[in-house]
């Protein structure tokens, strides 16, 4: 980037030059003697008596053309004062504009670096985009890492580096490259649906990227200012291990830092991306550039605290303000291998209990109150353990259902977000019993199995937290049917995971 701009410069002050010195050329022009116009006067033609004193045809436009010549010599010489009188003027401002060119041209001549061009990456962008010229990043584009304290997330930036391919103007997980067709069966007839068993979280280092040699050669390094992702699938923030729950759409504000033989590939396949977002490495790998990238963009770069990394950063107080920052905003502060791991287990059950519904729903499959009912018998054990820390996971099975046209209202996300905090029966039916907002229909379900739970007890050796996760499971899965809108039934289900 730094070479192309440092040439984009140069010709510029060559062009002013230029046109400074054709003004003064043009000046020294008319000083002289001779004027640069030369007037090209009308060849003299002779007449005789006859043709002068009855002024003939040819004699009269003659003098009609000497008449104009002479208008035009005389105009043409006014013209010439007044712009020599102008260029007279301007030549004190020519001279110094000259010098502060010369002296411009002199400091990129000699520039090593962008900084040494007093170039911020924005400006840098703009001439390269005018230009119509792709960025390619080298290592004299890099800047000092900015001297300043975190004030909050707009300061944080995720990394993530990848050989997985960027399409779509999206990051994918495994998962959503890797859906494969599984199977359930209704009334003795087999039905396919997709989900993925494969991981559907995406990892990230904060401010920095990840050090290991085994991603050394990776293809592609993306950076995602962290306020451009949606809250709700922010897994968690640490600064060697964050993550989000499924893939993140890529905006305006993102890079994708690939090798120079990668970039026209990654802009057809990235079509809405414009071309500040895809920038060029210079020797085709991406390793390291990241920082240059960041620096550029004004983020402080993190050195992480050891070769492994996921022990944090050098810098145990920015770590701590990373903390404050992350748990002031609301988000969880941790890593992929501390809390992610079991999250990603309970997304695989996700994407196989919307693809389930999904095909119930496409299918137009269980007609009637009975099959619902064996439905929701089967599908109580398709859903994480819940408790108060998985109001996220149910954000993501929202907005998964969504895609798949099985809208949960608000209110029922409402009432179930305050369920899932409850741990014992009476409890469950105490509060089932006091809001106003669960339909009759829904206290009728939860009541009856909640006795039923309570007789389980009685009979067998079953745990209260497996009971209260059984209608709790139960709720949710009910809530999902009504909400596909018919009746739903079916004689059994078999999910192969």
């Amino acid at each position: 980037m730094f070479s192309e701009i440092k040439s984009i410069m140069i010709k510029n002050y060559n062009k002013q030059l230029e046109q400074l010195k054709q003004k003064e050329d043009r000046l020294q022009e008319l000083e002289s003697s001779a004027s640069s116009y030369e007037f090209s006067l009308v060849p003299v033609q002779k007449f005789n008596i006859f043709q002068k004193i009855f002024k003939t045809k040819s004699y009269r436009q003659y003098l009609k053309t000497m008449q104009l010549a002479k208008e035009t010599k005389e105009k043409k010489k006014k013209q010439e004062a007044v712009e020599k009188e102008e260029l007279l003027q301007g030549k004190e401002e020519r001279i110094k504009k000259t010098e502060e060119i010369l002296s411009e041209y002199e400091k990129v001549m000699n520039a090593q670096n962008l900084k040494d061009l007093e170039m911020d990456f924005n400006k840098a962008i703009n001439i390269l985009n005018q230009a119509q010229i792709p960025i390619i990043l080298e290592p004299n584009d890099n800047l000092d890492n900015p001297k300043k304290d975190y004030k909050g997330l707009e300061d944080l930036v995720f990394v993530h580096r990848t050989d997985r391919t960027i399409r779509n103007n999206r990051l994918t997980t495994e998962a959503e490259d890797s859906k494969r067709k599984q199977n359930i069966e209704f009334n003795g007839k087999k039905y396919e649906y997709q989900a993925s068993s494969k991981k559907d979280t995406l990892q990230f280092f904060v401010n920095n990227e990840i050090q290991l040699e085994s991603w050394q050669n990776s293809k592609y390094t993306v950076v995602i200012p962290l306020v451009d992702i949606p809250r709700e699938i922010i897994g968690g923030v640490s600064p060697g291990d964050a993550y989000t729950m499924g893939g993140v759409s890529l905006t305006k504000n993102c890079y994708i830092l690939c090798g120079e033989e990668n970039a026209e590939e990654l802009r057809r396949q990235n079509p809405k991306l414009a071309l500040k977002n895809i920038i060029s490495c210079k020797g085709n790998l991406t390793r390291n550039y990241s920082q240059i990238l960041l620096k550029l963009l004004g983020y402080k770069v993190e050195q992480p605290a050891d070769e492994i990394d996921y022990d944090g950063w050098k810098d145990k107080n920015a770590e701590t303000r990373l903390r404050q920052i992350v748990e002031e905003n609301g988000l969880e502060y941790g890593g992929y291998i501390e809390k992610g791991i079991e999250k990603d287990s309970s997304n695989m059950k996700i994407n196989a209990m919307v693809g389930i519904y999904q095909c119930i729903k496409e299918n137009n499959l269980a007609t009637n109150e009975k099959e619902g009912e064996s439905i929701l018998k089967q599908m109580q054990t398709m859903f994480p353990d819940y408790n108060k820390e998985d109001y996220k996971i149910l954000d993501i099975l929202y907005k998964k259902l969504a895609e798949a046209g099985i809208q949960i209202k608000k209110s029922e996300q409402q009432y179930f977000r305050e369920a899932i905090g409850i741990q014992e029966l009476d409890e469950m039916l105490s509060f089932v019993q006091n809001n106003n907002d669960i339909p009759d229909n829904m206290k009728e379900f939860i009541t009856t199995m909640c006795d039923e739970q309570k007789e389980n007890e009685k009979k067998t050796n079953e745990s209260k937290d497996s009971n209260i996760q059984k209608i709790k499971s139960g709720i949710l899965n009910k809530i999902i049917i009504d909400n596909i809108g018919k009746s739903r039934e079916c004689k059994s289900i078999e999910v192969i995971l």
